[in-house]
């Protein structure tokens, strides 16, 4: 069968993605859940009274009040906004600033914060005389003037916006106002304000700026005064006599040393020159005196060259020769003779002293270099010291000095930018002009009833969209196999649609979508069951009305079609329903009978009319169905019944708030657990599989019956293509 293959795939699909311990599924929390296509398709479908009421109830509230409101008319002026305007005399740059291009966007942008400001709205008020106006609060008589001002700028703030283009410099005063006449007005009194005010608060800067530099100047000219003062009473109290340090050395006025020229400066520097000298001149007279220290005096130049020397030199000559002749004639005691021998030894010795003198003056001329040099030295110590101290003294003079300089170029800067602001400041012209005055305007812009139609159709389904998604968080619902296995645990053997027909018909014909779908949930459960046989098969549900008896009575059918011999028992001790819903008449004997030996099991059998299908019902609800269910009366019908049929099927309680189905799944080889599309809660049903679970039940499976593919977000192709190919296969 080619449609019962088709309609197998999905719930076999479902088992082997839910079978347990398989690959489970999960696709996060509901509200993950509630941004998937289908997911959002079906509550839409869900919803759509709600969605639709609550829609339709914006859209009216909004055409009521659209209807209700006061025509409001809107006129609109421009003013363009020129910056950078050229420079009309020199230092105007002060009072009108270059701006940069990547700055005018929020120059301009700060504009229209302007136009909106409370300041720019009192002086409109005031030049159109707003204050004695009723309709902008001139009817408080007995206020005054300035509060009936600041109410008429209240009003004027509340209908006034400014705009302005990305790319353009041109600002759009908008008014709104029930009077065109008005809103005309205010516009162009806006314009002209706007104009008037940027000129008046540049005038203002400027006499703050000038004020402030005046303020400036002269707390500058007070502190350069007192440290020029405080620099020269320091110099005078520290003898500090010369001009500061002049810069680089060796320039004019400096001693090339970055001394100042001080007289204890100038007396250093003589000293120093002078004890270089001496030191030259000492060392000079000690090298001529070592030179000649061991020698004798008679060998020195400086000896041979004395004329003293060599004058007594010729004397000794000329008497040597004078001796030498005498002596040729006469004897040494010729008295003539005797008188020149004096005068030869005389002459000998005054040569020898004045040679010893000559060495003895080379000597006191080293010493007195030697003496000197020392003296010099100790000068120079003395007068360093005293230059050192007055370095010291001189550091803070020259930090008193530098003070006053600072002050000096400082009052210099501040001087020159008030003389440039006070010529540049009546040369300053303004940065906006108006373009364009507001015209009359001949049609009301507001209220706009297509504008005001979409924000209640955007709020409307904002309200709905939220009541919806409120709705569907606190519903847990089941209304897919997806969601069944996801939030059961329990494999997913098939759904059943939910059919407008009867159930009877819809089973009878083979080829109906109900009778497909059970066909597969036949070859779903031999699968789950491993094709066992005989086989006792428990249905039951969390709670009445889900189509357990009526999947019961399918499957056994759908059993019994295959050749093998089914019974169906109705277990349903206290509501039972399977001999009303096959529609075949009440039988006088039933299951009760049975279980207590009144009757045998052949004569409490119901025909059901088709072939291998017996029905075994229940006459009259017994009083103490927990007590038949626990006895031994029930492992005896079992096992009675497994020797005579192939299939037996259970059709058994509904488990919350009674203990017959969890005590009857005791004695099936599986359960089959029903559950109903769009009214089972998932929190129940979790509850009443474990309650199965607790008694050790096999839980085989779960069938989703009445399923409605649109409200789980399926198309409406999906719904009805069962239809579509039988008409296919029929033609």
């Amino acid at each position: 069968m080619n449609q019962s293959s088709s309609m197998s795939t999905p719930s076999g699909s479902a088992i082997e993605r839910y079978m347990p311990g398989g690959d489970m599924h999960d696709s996060g929390s509901r509200v993950e859940n509630l941004f998937d296509l289908a997911t959002i398709r079906g509550i839409l479908w869900r919803q759509k009274f709600i969605v639709a009421a609550i829609v339709a109830l914006a859209l009216l509230i909004g055409l009521t009040a659209t209807l209700l409101m006061t025509p409001i008319y809107t006129a609109q002026s421009t003013v363009r906004v020129n910056p950078n305007s050229i420079p009309i005399v020199q230092g105007q740059d002060l009072v009108d600033p270059y701006m940069a291009s990547n700055e005018i966007p929020d120059y301009i942008t700060t504009l229209t914060y302007v136009i909106e400001s409370r300041s720019l709205a009192k002086l409109v008020a005031e030049r159109l005389e707003l204050d004695t106006d009723p309709d902008f609060g001139g009817a408080a008589v007995e206020a005054s003037r300035d509060a009936r001002l600041a109410t008429a700028a209240a009003v004027l703030r509340q209908g006034v916006s400014a705009e302005v283009e990305d790319t353009a410099r041109v600002i759009t005063i908008s008014y709104r106002s029930p009077d065109p006449g008005m809103a005309q007005k205010v516009a162009n009194a806006y314009a002209d304000a706007f104009v008037v005010y940027d000129l008046t608060s540049a005038a203002d800067q400027n006499v703050y700026a000038r004020d402030f530099l005046e303020g400036q100047i002269a707390e500058v000219r007070q502190k350069l005064r007192d440290a020029e003062l405080q620099a020269n009473n320091y110099a005078r109290a520290n003898r500090l006599v010369g001009q500061p340090m002049t810069g680089e050395a060796g320039s004019a006025g400096s001693t090339g040393t970055g001394i100042a020229p001080t007289l204890t400066a100038s007396n250093l520097s003589g000293l120093n020159e002078r004890l270089m000298s001496a030191r030259a001149d000492r060392i000079s007279a000690e090298q001529r005196w070592r030179a000649i220290a061991d020698r004798p005096a008679a060998i020195l130049p400086e000896v041979q060259q004395n004329s003293s020397v060599q004058s007594l030199n010729t004397r000794i000559a000329e008497l040597r020769s004078r001796i030498a002749n005498l002596r040729e004639r006469y004897q040494d005691d010729y008295p003539e003779l005797q008188e020149a021998l004096v005068e030869l030894r005389t002459a000998q010795s005054e040569l020898n002293s004045t040679q010893q003198e000559i060495k003895a003056g080379i000597r006191n001329q080293y010493e007195t270099a030697q003496m000197q040099e020392q003296a010099l030295a100790q000068a120079v110590e003395n007068a360093a010291d005293s230059t050192l101290d007055e370095q010291d003294r001189r550091v803070q003079y020259n930090i008193y000095d530098r003070d006053a300089e600072g002050l000096r170029t400082q009052l210099a800067s501040l001087v020159t930018r008030y003389n440039d602001l006070q010529s540049a400041a009546n040369a300053r012209t303004s940065d906006l002009s108006v373009l364009d005055y507001a015209n009359r305007p001949g049609a009301p812009t507001e209220p706009n009833l297509l504008r005001n139609l979409l924000v209640s159709l955007v709020l409307g389904l904002g309200i709905a969209a939220l009541i919806v998604i409120l709705r569907e968080l606190l519903d847990d619902r089941l209304r897919t196999t997806d969601e069944v296995a996801r939030k059961t645990g329990l494999p997913v053997l098939g759904q059943t649609p939910n059919t407008k027909e009867g159930i009877e018909h819809e089973l009878e014909n083979p080829f109906s979508p109900l009778g497909e779908v059970y066909s597969s949930i036949r070859a779903s459960l031999d699968a789950a069951m491993d094709q066992k046989l005989p086989l006792v098969l428990q249905f039951t549900s969390t709670q009445p009305g889900e189509g357990k008896t009526t999947s019961a009575i399918a499957l056994g059918e759908k059993y019994a079609s295959l050749g093998r011999k089914t019974l169906i028992v109705d277990f349903d001790l206290r509501r039972p329903s399977a001999v009303r819903s096959m529609g075949l008449k009440k039988p006088k004997l039933g299951l009760v009978d049975v279980l207590y030996g009144r009757a045998r099991i052949e004569d409490a059998l119901v025909a059901s009319g088709f072939e291998n299908l017996s029905v075994l019902g229940v006459v009259k609800p017994p009083e103490n169905p927990v007590e038949i269910l626990s006895s031994g009366l029930i492992d005896e019908f079992i096992a009675k019944v497994r020797r005579q049929w192939d299939v037996v099927i259970l059709d058994s309680c509904p488990v919350i708030g009674i203990a017959d189905a969890p005590l009857m799944s005791r004695h099936a080889d599986g359960v089959l657990f029903v559950i109903e599309a769009n009214r089972a809660q998932a929190g129940q049903t979790r509850h009443a599989i474990r309650r199965l679970r607790d008694v050790d039940a096999n839980v085989a499976g779960a069938v989703l019956t009445k399923y409605k593919p649109l409200e789980a977000g399926e198309g409406y192709r999906y719904a009805y293509n069962y239809y579509a190919y039988e008409a296919a296969d029929t033609a």
